[in-house]
């Protein structure tokens, strides 16, 4: 007997790649048909000359430049491969990682909410997104959907724990050491969340004594991790050029770190911080309120644990950044987690910090998205 097609899944994806096309369509000055060639996205045009090059059998790092890990050249060198001469493959790959994003967002929020809130808040999501849309591109937003869905998967497994006690399934793991790898090869700062939300995972299995699991969890996590970086580093290795491929994707980056002033240390800290820091209160906003639930809320403390470890490293990071504004991207997953531990605050918590916040992050994309793209 054959099984029935779920309408109401095949609904939820065809909305959310929708939205996703229709994101991209406005927001991508990279890549974009409505903007043709684009002179407001500067890094992505670096990208798109190395991956176009390499589609045609260059190899990065020893004939074309620059201090990014390979998989963004090798999304851009896919992008032509479909497509050409013309961004039209890349659009398609950047819609599709937006439309996937949008799908994890809009799953997180219906283990809370109904379908209409769920749709609604989505959009919301994708508001912000455009906050911190730099024409489109860029590392971090192809990190996206890994991101969005390893923390539904965390959410899933919080809500079963807090109920009884239960392992961490080493699939989960397996993204997570993958969005450390992405990130190696990308921008390594973007897995600072992940690498927090890990863990406090281990911690939970070391306290609850889950040795078996435990070790299935680190074993997924190298696994997960090798998947994505043997295969450039083969590559990079039979082409002669596996020291190019470290010095670019890491140790350049690392020297480079304590040579360009940051955070506090930023010329133009005071005048950007207060946007940077509104635009930036999905991952701040999740540090004070897992913060709270972790001395206040016994039986939630499990959960609190892992938000507290994911959002704390990441602003720690964000706080010593340059403030450049697609570096709030990889936050936006902890938009949907925040605004469910919100309403999971059921005590002690004042009503009017709680609305307050929740106004905040509902209405301060919008004015911002509006007010920077009008």
């Amino acid at each position: 007997m054959k099984k029935k097609v779920d309408l109401t899944v095949v609904a939820e994806v065809v909305v959310s790649l929708l939205l996703g096309f229709l994101f991209c369509l406005k927001f991508s000055l990279a890549t974009s048909p409505l903007y043709g060639l684009s002179l407001h996205a500067h890094d992505s045009a670096i990208f798109s000359i190395i991956g176009k090059y390499w589609a045609e059998g260059a190899v990065p790092y020893v004939e074309l430049w620059d201090h990014k890990g390979p998989v963004i050249f090798f999304v851009n060198c896919v992008g032509y491969l479909l497509s050409g001469d013309n961004w039209l493959g890349l659009f398609f790959i950047q819609s599709l990682s937006v439309g996937t994003f949008t799908l994890f967002v809009y799953k997180t929020f219906r283990l809370r909410f109904n379908e209409t809130v769920s749709w609604t808040l989505s959009v919301i999501a994708l508001f912000w997104l455009a906050c911190s849309y730099e024409g489109g591109n860029m590392t971090e937003e192809y990190l996206l959907p890994f991101l969005s869905a390893a923390f539904y998967n965390l959410l899933k497994w919080i809500d079963a724990y807090e109920k009884e006690r239960c392992d961490h399934s080493p699939w989960n793991a397996f993204l997570l050491g993958f969005i450390l790898s992405f990130s190696f090869l990308t921008r390594l700062t973007n897995a600072l969340g992940a690498c927090g939300a890990i863990f406090a995972v281990g911690l939970v299995l070391l306290r609850d004594k889950r040795w078996k699991n435990l070790i299935q969890n680190v074993l997924a996590y190298v696994c997960g991790f090798l998947v994505l970086f043997l295969p450039f580093a083969l590559y990079f290795l039979s082409k002669g050029a596996f020291q190019d491929f470290v010095f670019g994707s890491f140790t350049f980056n690392v020297s480079n770190m304590n040579a360009t002033a940051g955070g506090l240390h930023n010329p133009y800290w005071v005048k950007y911080i207060l946007p940077f820091s509104i635009m930036a209160v999905n991952c701040f906003g999740l540090v004070f309120v897992s913060a709270y639930m972790f001395f206040s809320n016994r039986e939630h403390r499990v959960g609190a644990l892992v938000w507290l470890c994911a959002s704390l490293l990441f602003s720690s990071w964000l706080f010593r950044s340059s403030l450049m504004s697609h570096y709030r991207t990889v936050a936006l997953p902890f938009f949907p987690v925040l605004v469910l531990e919100l309403f999971r605050l059921k005590r002690g918590f004042h009503p009017v910090l709680r609305y307050g916040l929740l106004a905040l992050l509902a209405i301060g994309p919008v004015f911002i998205t509006l007010r920077k793209w009008n």
